[in-house]
């Protein structure tokens, strides 16, 4: 299950080997049918951490981290961002996680 953090969280959360974090607002359509295919991921790659930001209640990561659309994946090594993936699109999602992890 992702871990739903906060602005406050999101600079610990990233420092760690590997992570993802999903960009999602609340009564979005493709949010909703992003929802289970980050479940699925969660489950099938346990090396990555996974977590969630609501976009409507953290507006200054939002612009911090330039998110123009949503549903967003920002995959981070170390605390540096690695890879972007916009939309719903799981081959691509799948392509990223495994190629972080090689």
């Amino acid at each position: 299950m992702e871990l739903e953090i906060s602005g406050r969280q999101i600079g610990e959360f990233i420092k760690s080997e590997l992570s993802c974090i999903s960009f999602l607002k609340e009564r979005s359509m493709s949010c909703l049918m992003m929802e289970p295919i980050l479940e699925e991921f969660v489950e099938k790659f346990r090396q990555i951490k996974f977590a969630k930001i609501n976009i409507d209640d953290h507006k200054e990561i939002i612009e911090k981290l330039d998110i123009k659309s949503i549903p967003m994946l920002i995959i981070f090594k170390q605390g540096k961002e690695v890879e972007r993936i916009s939309g719903i699109n799981f081959e691509l999602i799948e392509e990223k996680l495994l190629g972080v992890l090689s």
